[in-house]
């Protein structure tokens, strides 16, 4: 009878290599191509004001755009990299309960089901398929709930991120650099777990049929592949990272310890997916006196103007000053000062956002280029205004070279979803869902993805983002 092998059967059938299985399923896969490309999630949470965020696109040029007030100081640098994204609706995240927990489920996923991270975090490579961290603030829920987890595992379950950077390091990066005896011995029955595979993999080719020899050939290139990313990670130029030093308040401290992290990973190839969540949905963060801000974040994104009083009927964004319903003269001042609050706190973002990218520009890749340039980044958040709990129009943002894929530099608009006056404008024409960001990222990325959440939100990816 015909033997059919499977990376888990042929394992099994193997016998002795059945302790290595955890490694094989860091394989990449056997369609890979060899340009590395890196994808990276970051989200942050309640929203954003609408008017201070993102960009205006100023010709066709890249990088000629005008970056808002969140994004100005800390994001010019960085034009030629970013793309804003406007317009596309999240519908699923009302489908399945709205408000933030909805967003948040929805935002990776497309629905419910396993995060895009997931899916091609496998195909990407590296020693691990992905890997996930999160910045905490002293305020955010330390049990799992739907307003504190993004990403979910190919059964929809909820995936734990890294929470301590320091911790993470420790475990992530044993070994590497290091001459500790214990460490040393560690390397020595993995080689000899290596050796042991290569033995029987020669071993049981001639028991097999041209057609699985192929596949075992391909099994056999792909744990070589391992077994040389493993070595390479223990180079002098791939370090364990360590903590940031205490530079007054302990919030930014713990983003950047967990940047570093993230970024050493992706550089000494451990994975080539990861996700980086600050906070949670519904944040309860305080910044205190380091921004002047004592309330909560979440109270305050509520008192801001809703989604209502901050558009027209025709879908155009207004301003403070510019507004559609023409508050009084103490409405507006009042929503100056609120306004005034959750900027400086999208500002704090787009600055630590920032520093993601300064780190990965400035970490070079085998070939040329830096990890900035092979880069995939997408940043978004579960809800648009905080005090509408809406999806209509989410707000992303994309980084990186994406290997020469992402067409970077500039602002994408699509037609935004609106309610109105209790009207619903929710279907215009040129209408698109996010979920076809999601497939967008998987063919900027080169893998094979045709859907993700419910099949009546994702149709085609978004070319206007694709370098072709």
């Amino acid at each position: 009878m015909r033997l059919k092998v499977t990376r888990r059967r042929f394992l099994a059938a193997a016998g002795g290599s059945a302790l290595a299985l955890p490694f094989l399923r860091a394989l990449p896969g056997y369609g890979q191509t060899t340009t590395k490309r890196f994808l990276i999630l970051a989200f942050s949470g309640n929203g954003v004001v609408r008017h201070a965020w993102g960009a205006e696109k100023l010709g066709p040029e890249r990088g000629n755009i005008m970056l808002h007030q969140s994004f100005k100081t800390a994001l010019d640098p960085y034009k030629d990299y970013i793309t804003i994204v406007n317009g596309l609706r999240n519908k699923s995240a009302d489908d399945i309960g709205g408000t933030h927990e909805g967003g948040m489920e929805s935002l990776w996923t497309g629905g419910k089901g396993p995060s895009i991270d997931q899916l091609v975090g496998p195909m990407l490579g590296g020693v691990r398929p992905t890997l996930e961290f999160r910045v905490m603030s002293n305020e955010d829920e330390t049990n799992r709930t739907r307003n504190n987890r993004m990403i979910f595992d190919g059964s929809g379950v909820p995936i734990d991120p890294r929470e301590d950077a320091a911790a993470a390091a420790s475990q992530l990066f044993a070994g590497i650099g290091m001459t500790d005896p214990a460490v040393a011995r560690n390397d020595m029955l993995r080689e000899q777990v290596f050796a042991q595979l290569g033995n029987e993999l020669t071993a049981i080719k001639p028991r097999l049929c041209a057609e699985d020899q192929t596949h075992l050939e391909a099994l056999r290139s792909g744990w070589d592949s391992v077994q040389t990313q493993l070595r390479n990670a223990k180079m002098l130029t791939c370090t364990k990272p360590t903590p940031t030093t205490n530079s007054g308040y302990y919030y930014r401290d713990r983003s950047r310890s967990m940047i570093d992290v993230l970024v050493a990973c992706l550089a000494c190839d451990l994975t080539r997916t990861a996700s980086l969540q600050w906070s949670q949905a519904l944040s309860n963060w305080t910044p205190g006196a380091f921004l002047g801000i004592n309330e909560k974040h979440h109270d305050i994104s509520h008192a801001q103007p809703n989604h209502e009083s901050m558009i027209h009927y025709d879908g155009t964004v207004m301003g403070p000053v510019d507004d559609s319903l023409h508050p009084t003269a103490a409405q507006l001042s009042q929503n100056m000062v609120v306004w005034d609050k959750l900027t400086k706190i999208n500002t704090f973002y787009a600055e630590e956002f920032a520093y993601l990218l300064k780190r990965l520009k400035e970490t070079p890749v085998a070939g040329g280029g830096t990890l900035l340039d092979q880069a995939l980044i997408v940043w978004g958040t579960e809800i648009d205004n905080g005090n509408s709990h809406d999806h209509f129009d989410m707000p992303f943002v994309l980084a990186g070279g994406g290997a020469g894929r992402l067409n970077r530099g500039t602002v994408v608009d699509y037609p935004r979803a609106i309610n109105f006056g209790g009207t619903q404008y929710t279907n215009p024409a040129g209408l698109r869902y996010h979920a076809d960001l999601l497939l967008t990222i998987a063919k900027i990325l080169n893998v094979p993805l045709t859907a993700i959440g419910p099949s009546q939100y994702d149709t085609t990816p978004l070319d206007q983002l694709i370098v072709a």
